[in-house]
């Protein structure tokens, strides 16, 4: 398992976003791919209490779900083992501790920009150790859902 992921944004990354009676919320998830190690990162980021920013803007991802402020990004990883052709095997997950998403184009359909994420993933068949895992690149991500999670 390696501990960096850097390199454009593969697969499909997407977004969506709330702001309606029942709450506040946005979600963008990306996927990064190391073709040497055959490994693809998931990552999904939550913005905590607050709906899609309207204008580019750079957003901080918080150490954890527990420490997120309102507009901060809490995110999940998930590293997934591709050796296999036609197979995917989720190796590893975790959370973002501290990084940032900059949003430089921001519209209805679309948003692109690039993102920098430390993080820790603990390995599924050794529970006690933890390693950590750096995601950096760009992204050019597609509206996919109209309703999203959210704390309420």
């Amino acid at each position: 398992m390696q501990g960096s992921i850097d390199g454009e944004v593969l697969g499909e990354a997407s977004f969506g976003s709330q702001d309606d009676s029942f709450g506040r919320g946005f979600m963008l998830t990306l996927e990064s791919y190391d073709p040497e190690l055959h490994q693809a990162a998931c990552l999904t980021l939550l913005r905590v209490d607050a709906a899609m920013p309207d204008d580019p803007q750079r957003l901080a991802v918080a150490e954890g779900p527990d420490q997120a402020k309102p507009g901060e990004l809490v995110a999940y990883l998930a590293l997934t083992d591709l050796t296999e052709p036609g197979r995917s095997r989720v190796v590893a997950a975790g959370l973002g501790s501290d990084g940032e998403v900059i949003l430089e184009r921001v519209d209805e359909e679309t948003l692109s920009g690039h993102l920098r994420l430390d993080g820790q993933v603990t390995p599924l068949d050794r529970l006690t150790d933890s390693l950590p895992l750096v995601i950096e690149g760009e992204f050019s991500a597609r509206q996919a859902w109209d309703r999203v999670p959210m704390a309420r």
